[in-house]
């Protein structure tokens, strides 16, 4: 039962793990294309959204390296702290009018990350 809790475990931080390099990915190759979608202008200086999918995409090798080590307690903290700020800045843009209602609930994703993310930590507890 315990290999089968930690496999399962494993395989939620590799999915996270593809989650953020498919995002930090396919928003980067793609950007002229999505941010109109998400009801964005197009960027006048790209080195901001840039920055931003370098970071997605660390957090990714966090994520995986936690998919082949459980123990690592630390990065699981900064991925619950990063995504709940995702998740708080994402919705306090939306209503404040500044982003889309479209690209905030994409927001979601990371939410549903984050409480996974609490509930392992809890488990491990």
């Amino acid at each position: 039962m315990c290999n089968e809790m930690e496999s399962a475990q494993q395989s939620m931080f590799r999915f996270a793990a593809f989650y953020n390099f498919a995002v930090a990915i396919i928003l980067g190759l793609f950007q002229k294309t999505i941010l109109p979608w998400l009801g964005m202008e197009p960027l006048v200086n790209e080195a901001f959204l840039h920055l931003f999918l370098g970071l997605v995409f660390i957090f990714g090798i966090g994520y995986y390296w936690v998919s082949l080590d459980v123990t690592q307690r630390a990065i699981v903290w900064l991925g619950i702290l990063g995504k709940s700020l995702v998740v708080l800045l994402l919705f306090i843009h939306a209503f404040q009018g500044n982003v889309s209602w479209r690209l905030a609930s994409l927001g979601l994703v990371d939410l549903w990350y984050a409480i996974r993310f609490v509930r392992f930590l809890a488990d491990q507890a």
